[in-house]
């Protein structure tokens, strides 16, 4: 009996783990980083941002896949001066 009410307890707590990840994602909160270059970085930095930027106008071809409002991460380009032509 114990064992049942440990795993139901366990089971409810990763459950409600993982409803916080999905609700502490914030479209104000995004990073920048110029070495990014992995996916598994992308995933573990997504779980509460929702956009990154480096210092450039693209994402590193490795990861556009994963870039965009829909996917994984939505990337943010970089605008230096009046001088920027898109």
């Amino acid at each position: 009996m114990k064992k049942l009410v440990f795993s139901t307890l366990l089971l409810a707590f990763v459950a409600q783990s993982s409803m916080a990840d999905d609700l502490s994602r914030s479209s104000k909160r995004g990073f920048g980083e110029s070495s990014l270059s992995y996916e598994e970085d992308v995933n573990a930095l997504a779980k509460g941002c929702s956009w990154w930027y480096n210092w450039g106008s693209t994402p590193p071809q490795g990861l556009a896949s994963m870039m965009g409002a829909d996917k994984t991460i939505e990337y943010v380009p970089m605008v230096w001066n009046g001088g920027y032509d898109i």
